[in-house]
């Protein structure tokens, strides 16, 4: 049994961004988003990047599944962000097949790495092979899968990377064969073999073991936070506890009304080598866009419940032969909550680039419900006013959050409200302390 805590309650609440000549979302032509409006704007994607960075960076033994890492293509002389399947073979090694065969498989296909031999697909029967092409229009390959799969050798097996009664030469290129008659070894010459292998694989044998994935991916703090969609060999969706919503600017601009966005030139000290004319003799120009002053307020909710039913599927494996090699999963856990308060509390702050300085986090709300409430706040970011008050301090309005607090219906499910902030820099209007409201300071720790 799992000696982890569950975390059980139901939490809602905000966290607002300052910006501050800073550019804290940028769409594609690296402008801060806008709205049709001309309200600035960030998505949740930018708020759980800082959220991730932060667990990546500090927590070494929690696995991050989606944080961008590269892999080095030593070949072509160059460095590549790793696909999805490349993070998770990364994180739990290869995924394992799903066969539908018992006994020792017959083959189809070899493939030789250099090495050592290894079954590639197995055996396919022609009617098969001739029923699956049929209507796929162009697919000039089906014969020679037909003679491959009448060809394969059942009398020949694989005995650890070598094939019995058949020799291939060590230091080789890797390649894909079949075998004809006893003995001979027949190349396979078909660009998109590796692709044909997969389709096939997936189609008559069953694919990947899902639950296996499944069971996997939970094992990563970010997706037992947010969920993921894993695709491609096979799909699993995991709808996720935290939901974020995207961040709106909700900063009172006095005199425009909406945010002020600028465009400063930055001058490199090299030439670019690719230029023509004048402009090969001169130094590069750039540019960089940022929000005057911007305060996001992203709504955020957290429901523990929503990965009951996919923790429940992968406990399966619980029962299976193999169940000493799994621990028993209980989804989203207190530690995790615990480290998704700090990510919120100083992930942007602590997230440090050039186009980033002045990003900061400004305020936690978190409102934490009684054990088992099912009460359902609403969205509060329509709720909130930001201001730069007369001491300079950015002054942040909660009084139609506190009205809603205390409605009765709401106020008997709410355990507990926590609000993270510097006061220093920020003073909070219209929600007073009281037995269930606490004010806390923001504290920047990293590990």
């Amino acid at each position: 049994m799992s000696t982890e805590t569950k975390f059980n309650k139901r939490v809602y609440g905000c966290a607002i961004i300052k910006s501050s000549n800073a550019n804290y979302n940028a769409d594609f032509t690296k402008q801060p988003r806008t709205l049709p409006n001309g309200i600035v704007y960030a998505t949740d994607k930018a708020l759980k990047y800082t959220i991730r960075h932060f667990l990546y960076k500090n927590y070494s033994n929690d696995k991050v599944l989606y944080f961008t890492r590269n892999k080095v293509t030593t070949e072509a002389g160059q460095f590549v962000p790793m696909s999805l399947k490349e993070l998770y073979v990364l994180l739990f090694g290869e995924l394992e097949k799903v066969t539908k065969s018992t006994g020792s498989p017959k083959w189809m296909f070899y493939y030789f790495d250099g090495e050592k031999v290894e079954g590639a697909l197995q055996k396919i029967t022609p009617s098969k092979i001739k029923t699956y092409y049929k209507d796929k229009e162009g697919f000039q390959d089906a014969s020679l899968l037909d003679s491959c799969s009448k060809e394969a050798n059942e009398k020949i097996k694989l005995n650890d990377g070598k094939l019995e009664g058949v020799e291939i030469s060590d230091g080789t290129e890797p390649f894909y064969f079949y075998i004809k008659g006893e003995k001979e070894i027949i190349k396979i010459d078909i660009e998109e073999i590796d692709d044909i292998i997969k389709d096939l694989d997936l189609q008559f044998f069953g694919g990947y073991n899902k639950i296996k994935i499944l069971y996997n991916l939970l094992n990563c703090i970010d997706v037992r936070l947010f969920g993921a969609t894993y695709t491609g060999d096979t799909n699993v969706s995991i709808h996720g506890p935290v939901q974020i919503n995207h961040g709106v600017d909700k900063f009172i601009h006095k005199d425009s009304g909406v945010n002020t966005i600028y465009t400063e030139q930055i001058k490199s000290p090299v030439r670019n080598d690719k230029a023509k004319g004048g402009d090969a003799e001169m130094t590069t120009i750039g540019s960089s866009s940022k929000t005057m002053e911007a305060h996001y307020v992203h709504n955020f909710s957290i429901n523990p419940k929503n990965l009951d039913d996919h923790v429940a599927i992968a406990n399966e494996l619980l029962k299976s032969e193999e169940k000493d090699k799994y621990s028993e999963l209980s989804g989203l856990k207190t530690d995790d909550v615990k480290k998704l308060k700090q990510a919120l509390q100083c992930g942007a702050t602590l997230y440090d680039s050039t186009s980033k300085a002045g990003v900061e986090n400004e305020l936690l709300i978190w409102i934490e419900l009684t054990d088992d409430s099912k009460q359902v706040i609403p969205n509060l970011t329509e709720l909130i006013s930001i201001t730069k008050g007369d001491s300079g301090k950015t002054s942040i309005d909660l009084t139609e959050v506190g009205k809603l607090l205390k409605q009765e219906h709401i106020a008997s499910q709410v355990e507990n409200v926590n609000l993270y902030f510097n006061e220093i820099y920020t003073e909070i209007k219209g929600i007073e302390k009281d037995n269930k409201v606490n004010f806390y300071p923001i504290e920047l720790t990293e590990s």
